[in-house]
């Protein structure tokens, strides 16, 4: 809404498949008033340091900031930090302002995105799928870590949601998958029948869960954001390698846990001793766990 309230939008219902840009609408006001705050309270009050650090006036501080950052999103956030560095040898469009940025619910590293800068500005929401989808996420935790309880729906990709289906006999999965106290509280075995010759485990990040697996022969792991073929897998043409770019990842590799899953194939490289290494997209759907 333009007052910065939410959109109503029902949770999704068990076996719903809910894309991530599902979230933009309900959560893009209250992105923009959170920028507009740290705008309205940051500005002309934080200098950068030669280092991409901050300095600030008076008793502003990032205890402050974290502070109000709560109060306008309506929920604890922890993950509020300075952010910003210098551009490498590569490429300078790596190059961020010092500022303030969130660090944003992806399986692929810890990534900050920026909400506002020291030069000001209008700072585009570069990638404001992930940044809804992380307000979703940190909304519905109950504490501060990502492992903590599970509340809300809780949403699988199409590989997890499969072994899930054909593989997981143990107790509810939700309370297996909430915080215990130990550093695997968010990680779960699964052993799939025989015949699917594969062994892993399901992970968590906030609601969504994740496959990771290997053969019994260890030719192919899968990690969620990279494929490894080796032994017997490896010895396939470059070119069709190559062309492996671009397609969903069921088509590239034979397994039943992957033929429904819609990440694709984003690079690819065979390393000296001939293992292939496939790069893997973020997933941009789930679906909805009755659990």
């Amino acid at each position: 809404m333009e007052d910065g309230t939410l959109d109503p939008h029902p949770d999704p219902m068990p076996g719903e498949v809910v894309r991530k840009d599902a979230f933009v609408k309900t959560w893009l006001p209250r992105i923009t008033a959170l920028k507009q705050s740290l705008s309205d309270l940051l500005d002309g009050r934080v200098r950068a340091r030669d280092d991409y650090g901050l300095e600030y006036d008076g008793d502003l501080d990032f205890g402050v900031i974290r502070r109000k950052a709560a109060e306008v999103a309506g929920f604890p956030m922890p993950y509020i930090y300075q952010c910003g560095r210098a551009a490498t040898r590569r490429s300078k469009r790596s190059a961020t302002p010092a500022g303030v940025g969130i660090e944003t619910v992806d399986a692929r590293g810890r990534k900050v995105v920026p909400l506002w800068t020291v030069e000001g500005g209008n700072i585009p929401l570069t990638d404001l799928r992930l940044l809804a989808w992380t307000f979703d996420q940190y909304s519905r935790q109950v504490g501060t870590g990502r492992r903590d309880a599970l509340c809300g729906p809780v949403i699988a990709t199409a590989a997890a949601a499969e072994a899930i289906r054909t593989a997981y006999k143990g107790p509810c999965l939700r309370t297996m998958l909430s915080d215990d106290g130990t550093k695997d509280a968010n990680k779960v075995e699964i052993r799939p029948l025989a015949s699917m010759r594969v062994y892993g485990h399901l992970v968590r990040s906030c609601n969504l869960i994740d496959l990771r697996f290997s053969t019994w022969e260890e030719d192919m792991v899968f990690s969620g954001t990279t494929l490894t073929l080796s032994g017997g897998r490896k010895h396939q043409p470059e070119a069709a390698i190559q062309a492996s770019i671009g397609r969903r990842i069921g088509e590239v590799i034979g397994s039943s846990l992957l033929e429904d899953d819609t990440r694709t194939i984003t690079s690819v490289r065979r390393k000296p001793n001939g293992v292939i290494e496939f790069g893997v997209s973020q997933p941009r759907e789930g679906i909805v766990l009755d659990i």
